[in-house]
């Protein structure tokens, strides 16, 4: 509706009189499609948070001290004493992970098949122009910082074995580039030997 809000944006109760000039929704699957296709790391944090609020059952409003609960808890048998997250997008040098926690992760997620279709197969989102010929094989999400590339997935092998896969390369004076193509090599391998 075009309308300008330049003022700040809180949550309060909303009066009995008020109405609805505009609503904007998106389902999850679309917010979230985005967020793994194509790392988008400020719908990451609020999809973070809103999942905290509806942990806390909407009893205040939520912080990203809420959502750190719910990920605590949901994961809590995959979480060690060197695991600790401090956002929601992977964007914070403070989260620390590690290859097995994130492959311990998938393999729960992995169950829900509509996760797994969410997940960015090759030449879409941050996997496009990257080993194309697993494009129906390949499913996988990305990360990026300085000196650090990433990649986690699940492939199908020329075997036709399942293989929940996390590569994390960090503290690399190497230029991204030449990380991507170390990651797409490892995956390579992984296809054609398992």
């Amino acid at each position: 509706a075009e309308i300008k809000y330049l003022n700040t944006v809180e949550v309060k109760k909303v009066p009995n009189n008020a109405k609805r000039v505009g609503a904007v929704y998106h389902s999850i699957n679309d917010i979230s499609q985005n967020i793994l296709l194509n790392s988008d790391n400020f719908s990451a944090e609020v999809a973070f948070e809103v999942a905290g609020a509806k942990y806390i059952n909407y009893s205040h409003p939520a912080t990203l001290d809420d959502a750190i609960s719910m990920f605590n808890d949901v994961y809590k048998n995959e979480i060690t004493d060197d695991i600790k997250i401090a956002d929601g997008s992977g964007v914070s040098r403070y989260n620390l992970v590690n290859a097995e926690f994130i492959v311990n992760c998938l393999e729960k997620l992995l169950k829900n098949e509509n996760f797994k279709n969410l997940l960015a197969t090759s030449n879409q989102g941050t996997l496009a122009n990257r080993v194309t010929f697993l494009e129906n094989n390949l499913r996988a999400k990305t990360g990026t910082l300085s000196n650090m590339s990433s990649i986690a997935g699940t492939l199908t092998s020329k075997k036709d074995n399942n293989i929940v896969f996390a590569i994390i390369v960090q503290n690399s004076p190497k230029r991204k580039a030449v990380l991507k193509n170390f990651e797409n090599d490892v995956i390579t391998a992984f296809y054609r030997k398992y």
